[in-house]
């Protein structure tokens, strides 16, 4: 998605990467958001990438994440990796 976007708008690409990093970093990589007050804790897991990080996370901590959906995570990303391969193949050609 992001690279088809910079076809059509190349200043996208720093705003990208300047919300990127702070998506990162309020995933759950520097803390456990298990630890957060319930409503914040609930806002977080809008996030995808807390959901899978979350989910790795249990591959090595039995009984951790049990609220993250590994559905969530591979249907967000299927969904936006259709998207962008359909993006690419109808409207990249034109902007070229």
């Amino acid at each position: 998605m992001n690279a088809n976007i910079v076809v059509f708008f190349p200043p996208y690409n720093i705003g990208y990467a300047l919300v990127i990093i702070i998506l990162y970093g309020l995933s759950g990589v520097f803390f456990v958001p298990d630890g957060m007050p319930q409503e914040l804790y609930q806002a977080f897991l809008w996030n995808p990438m807390t959901n899978a990080i979350m989910w790795f996370r249990s591959a090595y901590y039995p009984g951790y994440g049990e609220d993250a959906s590994p559905l969530y995570v591979l249907m967000s990303g299927g969904l936006l990796l259709l998207v962008g391969l359909i993006w690419e193949k109808t409207l990249t050609k034109r902007a070229l």
